[in-house]
């Protein structure tokens, strides 16, 4: 019986544990050479880390395709196109049930790049995602946390 429970109980712990992780990375270095790059038109999304939501992945969505699953602290890079692009975050599954899904429309411009931050805000009732553009010196900052 023990070893039955032993077997089935290690399988279990190790979906819970790769649940969590996105496929952004968390590893700063890795992104900082391209942040300088040019050439083309980049955007740069980091979750912010925090207690709340953490064990919720953020599904990063850029004109329609998903250009990765963010935990608190991961950064995605995707390729937007020239001319006029969508942004979204949203949670899918059962954690998303209630959360909001924030749309940021912008323009890119030849070779320039572009910063967004997604949060996650306490609210008494449920908890709403929040999706902004920043500056690349102050994306920089919060990344390198």
């Amino acid at each position: 019986m023990v070893k039955t429970r032993n077997v089935l109980l290690i399988p279990l712990l190790a979906i819970c544990l790769f649940a969590c992780s996105g496929t952004g990375t968390r590893n700063f270095s890795e992104i900082v050479p391209v942040i300088d790059q040019s050439g083309e038109n980049k955007i740069f999304v980091l979750r912010e880390t925090g207690y709340v939501g953490s064990a919720a992945l953020v599904n990063v969505v850029l004109n329609g395709k998903r250009i990765g699953r963010v935990g608190p602290g991961e950064m995605v890079v995707g390729v937007s196109k020239p001319g006029n692009n969508v942004i979204e975050a949203n949670v899918s599954g059962v954690q998303g049930v209630g959360v909001n899904s924030p749309v940021i429309n912008f323009s890119s411009k030849e070779k320039s790049n572009r910063f967004f931050l997604i949060k996650i805000e306490y609210a008494v009732i449920t908890n709403e995602l929040v999706l902004v553009e920043t500056t690349k010196n102050a994306w920089k900052g919060m990344a390198r946390n």
